[in-house]
């Protein structure tokens, strides 16, 4: 997995990523702003973040070749 990046250097093209806001959330950048996709009280701006890891490979989503 990766390590936690400063959210300066966050992708702002609207892809989910994962922010720390005091936890771990996944949110993105859109409009000028963060959006999360959870409220939970307390959450305050992103300080760093991560790209989402990949899917799991499992028999129903595995692509054979």
């Amino acid at each position: 997995m990766s390590e936690w990046h400063p959210i300066e250097s966050a992708p702002k093209d609207g892809r989910e990523i994962l922010l720390h806001v005091g936890q771990c959330v996944c949110g993105r950048w859109e409009s000028d702003q963060w959006w999360f996709d959870t409220d939970w009280p307390g959450m305050t701006k992103p300080t760093h973040w991560m790209p989402l890891p990949a899917d799991p490979v499992t028999p129903a989503n595995r692509v054979d070749p």
